[in-house]
């Protein structure tokens, strides 16, 4: 668990793991689910066990691993770094002015 409060929001820490190619388990915030698509790009879990159950998956399973990390690293890739954040602050005060 990336964070101790029980505020349903994720962090900065979700494009940086996902970024450098990180297969990334988290738990469920479910405001994750508008940035990534849960269990394709990153794995998400609820509790203790399951968190457990898909860390043995995917280290019993590398291409699964391989192909989640990847996909992760393709939708941050696309569309969290920080000239796309550049662009929508950019587009936000042209459209102001």
């Amino acid at each position: 668990a990336h964070r101790d409060e029980p505020a349903d929001y994720s962090n900065i820490r979700i494009f940086e793991a996902t970024g450098v190619g990180s297969c990334l388990i988290t738990d469920k915030p479910d405001k994750v689910k508008q940035y990534f698509e849960p269990d394709e790009e990153i794995l998400t879990y609820g509790c203790v066990e399951e968190c457990v159950e898909k860390v043995r998956y995917v280290l019993d399973n590398e291409n699964v691993r391989r192909e989640i990390a990847t996909k992760g690293q393709l939708r941050t890739m696309k569309e969290y770094t920080i000239m796309h954040h550049c662009e929508k602050i950019h587009a936000g005060i042209e459209k102001t002015i």
